[in-house]
């Protein structure tokens, strides 16, 4: 990502000095940028400090809580929480990997986990004839997001799913070792794995990032099984 030139190549792919990356962002935004493409925050005689993916991960979910709330979701829907009952609201979140002609994420893979610039959050709720989604998401680099509210009969969904996919990406990946404590980086081609949660209707279908768990995996199930119920009343 870079060279010794000390240009970069931004998410679409132009190279650029260091200093374009870093025009017109909060302080913020430029410790991100500085973690995705292995910048120190800090740089000494014998030693460079670096943002660690665990505090990045906090950061993310400190933001989404700022901006993505139940009540938020409630409100964007415009409807009444006592109208959707049917089943637990569910709420799924997670890092956004894939690539379009308009999300375009940074990303870096460690050993503890893979993060990416965009992260989102879903809430769905459940009514008697009705599931209602409220998708939020943002770039942590920059000050892009999106929203979306849909609604779905039951009788039109074909199925809730979860589903692997997988990307390959070459990566500068960081290595134990380096004098004074330091941490080197290494290019590897790395392939990750990650989930997609789907709501499939005919001819289209919804889908948003989801961190599988065992909870995520009981409140699955419990939508399936009141789709079921739904389709057999």
């Amino acid at each position: 990502m870079t060279n010794s030139r000390n240009v970069f190549k931004d998410k679409y792919g132009h190279e650029v000095p260091k200093e374009e990356l870093f025009k017109d962002k909060t302080s913020q935004q430029v410790s991100i940028i500085k973690f995705f493409f292995n910048i120190p925050e800090k740089e000494g005689c014998f030693k460079k400090e670096y943002l660690g993916v665990d505090e990045y991960h906090r950061l993310v979910l400190k933001l989404v809580e700022e901006h993505s709330t139940k009540d938020k979701a409630l409100s964007k829907l415009d409807i009444d929480q006592d109208h959707v009952r049917e089943i637990e609201p569910v709420q799924f979140q997670g890092y956004r990997f894939e690539y379009d002609e308009k999300l375009i994420p940074y990303t870096k893979f460690t050993p503890q986990r893979a993060v990416a610039s965009i992260f989102e959050r879903t809430w769905l709720f459940f009514g008697e004839d009705q599931v209602f989604v409220y998708n939020y998401g943002f770039d942590t680099t920059d000050a892009s997001k999106y929203e979306q509210t849909v609604e779905y009969f039951y009788a039109d969904i074909t199925a809730f799913s979860i589903n692997s996919e997988s990307i390959q990406q070459k990566k500068m990946v960081p290595e134990k070792g380096g004098c004074g404590g330091n941490i080197t980086f290494a290019s590897r081609m790395v392939t990750f794995e990650y989930e997609d949660f789907k709501i499939v209707v005919p001819g289209d279908a919804f889908h948003c990032s989801v961190e599988k768990t065992d909870e995520v995996t009981q409140r699955v199930s419990a939508m399936k099984q009141k789709l079921r119920d739904k389709k057999n009343a």
